[in-house]
């Protein structure tokens, strides 16, 4: 293959966006990216940073730890409201169903919801997923 600009030249790479021969004059690049053009390096650097974020959005490669999304804090939220509500309710007719532990626990068991979600969305707000 040979260089699209320079027709004699054998090419040495192939641009990763367009797939044109590139000589050593005329490669651009950074990072693992191989360019034949500005417009075409300004591209492949923009899709690398969009996979990075997929990357963290997803969990995947180095941030296989962070497998959480903006759904989990939203349900969680919505669990420690249910059963906040629920063990609020059941304290107040506390004479139809008499007195006992579980309204304690129903509370209880709301307020860690709310503990989880809040530290889930802490945790997407500092990874910089929009919430």
């Amino acid at each position: 293959m040979e260089c699209y600009q320079h027709i004699k030249k054998m090419a040495c790479g192939i641009c990763s966006e367009c797939g044109k021969g590139v000589c050593k004059e005329c490669i651009l690049g950074s990072e693992n990216l191989l360019a034949c053009s500005a417009e075409c390096l300004k591209l492949l650097i923009e899709k690398k940073e969009m996979n990075e974020q997929a990357k963290k959005l997803y969990g995947i490669g180095q941030y296989a730890s962070l497998k959480r999304s903006n759904a989990d804090w939203i349900s969680m939220f919505l669990l420690g409201l249910i059963f906040t509500v629920y063990g609020s309710y059941i304290i107040y007719n506390s004479h139809i169903y008499g007195k006992g532990n579980l309204d304690i626990f129903i509370i209880a068991l709301g307020l860690i919801f709310f503990v989880i979600s809040f530290l889930y969305w802490r945790r997407g707000k500092k990874l910089g997923f929009k919430v």
